[in-house]
């Protein structure tokens, strides 16, 4: 929604620019047109109103990496592998939107990489991710692909995510 309000402000923008410029590039014979001077500043205006106001739109996206592994054990003792494997690799939870993930790396110098888990009576539903952008505040999300862009951050991800899977199958009893 974002791109399509800056796509359409950047448009009405160039609209009111045009109209101004036709207003100011008349001979000084012909005297200043006082109806499309008004159109144009309107229009300026309206197209500034709404790039701002989609400056304020939530750029959150759910573009996320999902896996479904059964898991071996109760539903406590799987929370457990979690919670502790996630807190050992530097993992915080916190609140990203309306849910709770599980959340390394605070965008600046390291890439916010992102895990969010469920368990259900037969398997670990994981979702995972890595975030742009700074801080807290959600962002532009990127599944973990293996496209170039953030390939680093993406494969520390692949990894964690990796590791969870052999924990909560009993591959691996960390």
């Amino acid at each position: 929604m974002q791109k399509t309000l800056n796509i359409i402000s950047t448009i009405i923008i160039l609209i009111g620019a045009v109209l101004l410029g036709a207003t100011f590039g008349l001979e000084p014979t012909q005297g200043l047109i006082l109806p499309l001077l008004i159109s144009g500043i309107v229009v300026l205006v309206v197209g500034i109103i709404i790039a701002i106001v989609s400056s304020f739109c939530v750029k959150y996206k759910k573009d996320r990496s999902t896996l479904k592994v059964e898991y071996v054990g109760t539903k406590e003792e799987v929370t457990a592998k979690i919670e502790n494997f996630l807190k050992q690799n530097g993992f915080e939870l916190v609140q990203y939107n309306d849910e709770k993930v599980y959340q390394n790396g605070k965008g600046f110098w390291v890439s916010r990489k992102y895990i969010k888990y469920e368990i259900t009576d037969s398997e670990l539903n994981l979702e995972y991710w890595i975030g742009l952008g700074v801080g807290t505040k959600p962002g532009e999300e990127m599944p973990i692909d293996n496209k170039f862009f953030g390939s680093a951050a993406k494969n520390q991800v692949k990894g964690y995510v990796d590791t969870l899977v052999s924990l909560v199958q009993n591959k691996l009893t960390k």
